[in-house]
């Protein structure tokens, strides 16, 4: 995968130096480089040429792994309106939030991308989030003075419209409208599991996750929903959908980053067998929170189905990571983080299933993440179950059926320590 996503990447370069080199020996002339919007210099040169001018500075807040950024390089920097007019009227300055930590903390930078315009000096506007030519064009108009340029106006969302109401409450917390995003969070928290029970599964994670980041940056959030967390645990045992009222629960102290609160739960409930049935509702979270904390036997016992979890989403999540880092234009390097940040989550459930000794599913599991991810897979799965302490003979069948030649760094280490665990197991 790598090696085709390298070939895509430098063919076109590959192309365009042979046209070049063609053209030169013909004596024609190549085409002119097009020309770019970015400000070639840094934010303090920036600042001096526009010393005494009426332009405005925008500076725009960017990463390498973000895509909505990498969108906006392909489509929006590109645009020729935008570039003609942002470098007539304005200067732009490209900043990576990595590479210049001190700024980005300046400026207050929380998500990427961030736009923000200068005049004289000081910060007029900002705005967060992927923007399209004619939107950022009529910003800069509006941080310029000038009246707004022709829009077309969103649609107006009405009450009831979940998919609606769920874009804007994403789009208001981006902007930093935060009592508009409270507004809509609240009502879709309060309303999806009539009104859409199919968004019952993205309310309780990646919607709980926006409100997590919603509740860290504005108080009164986190005063909304630390009060429907309680209502959520007064409901709990009560008649009617205790199980909702488990997962809303647990997936508000995620939210408000109080995990303490659901192990606290967790340790009333382990050893209550008339009660015990509820911590299935809540092993999503409750798994990783114990393997957090290396309680690797009690998160086992937890995993539901993991053969058949595994089976339907870890190919999905493989191929789906593959797909977002070619199509952002990932390298190597970043591709690899990522594909390894999936292997050792999925390293650390299969570590618990030993722990928990259910060996058989255990090590189905393995053989579904060595499908997938071949000489990495092996190597992540011998790591994890080192680092835990629950190293089985598997790990080193595997390790040992790795080709000398496609070896990772580290291997002859890493191959010693599983030896060693194993002969200390055994006595």
């Amino acid at each position: 995968m790598t090696e085709s996503i390298l070939r895509r990447a430098f063919a076109p370069l590959a192309f365009a130096l042979m046209v070049t080199i063609g053209s030169a020996a013909h004596g024609v002339e190549p085409e002119p480089a097009a020309k770019s919007v970015f400000f070639d210099g840094t934010y303090e040169e920036a600042k001096a040429a526009l010393k005494d001018s009426d332009r405005v500075l925008v500076l725009y807040f960017t990463a390498v792994w973000c895509g909505p950024c990498q969108q906006m390089q392909r489509t929006t920097w590109v645009d020729e309106r935008v570039v003609e007019r942002l470098t007539t009227d304005g200067l732009v300055v490209k900043i990576d939030v990595d590479e210049q930590k001190a700024l980005s903390q300046k400026y207050q930078v929380r998500a990427m991308p961030t736009m923000l315009a200068m005049r004289d000096g000081k910060e007029v506007d900002r705005v967060v989030g992927r923007r399209s030519a004619a939107q950022l064009l009529a910003w800069f108009d509006a941080a310029q003075g000038l009246e707004p340029g022709e829009v077309v106006e969103p649609e107006l969302v009405t009450e009831n419209d979940v998919d609606a109401r769920y874009d804007r409450a994403k789009q208001n917390l981006m902007d930093g409208r935060y009592e508009d995003a409270l507004r809509d969070y609240e009502w879709l928290w309060d309303n999806i599991p009539t009104q859409a029970p199919s968004m019952v599964a993205v309310r309780v994670s990646f919607m709980a996750s926006s409100i997590g980041q919603l509740c860290a940056e504005h108080e009164p959030a986190r005063a909304v929903f630390s009060r429907k967390r309680d209502e959520a645990l007064e409901r709990i045992g009560q008649p009617g959908r205790t199980d909702r009222h488990v997962m809303d629960f647990v997936a508000l102290n995620h939210a408000l980053g109080e995990a303490e609160v659901t192990l606290k739960w967790y340790e009333v409930l382990k050893d209550d067998e008339a009660n015990g049935w509820m911590l299935g509702f809540a092993a999503t979270r409750l798994v990783p929170l114990l393997i957090e904390r290396d309680r690797y036997p009690e998160a086992g016992r937890l995993i539901s189905n993991p053969v058949r979890s595994a089976q339907m989403m870890f190919p999905e999540i493989v191929s789906s990571t593959k797909g977002l880092a070619e199509r952002f234009g990932y390298d190597a390097r970043m591709i690899n983080r990522m594909l390894r940040d999936a292997a050792e989550r999925q390293s650390r459930e299969i570590t618990a299933l030993f722990a928990a000794e259910r060996d058989e599913e255990a090590t189905r599991v393995a053989a579904i993440v060595v499908k997938e991810l071949g000489v990495l897979g092996r190597q992540v799965l011998a790591e994890v179950a080192v680092e835990a302490g629950f190293v089985r003979p598997l790990h080193l069948r595997l390790l040992e059926g790795i080709d000398e030649a496609e070896r990772p760094e580290g291997y002859e280490e890493l191959l010693q320590k599983v030896r060693e665990a194993l002969a200390a197991q055994m006595g």
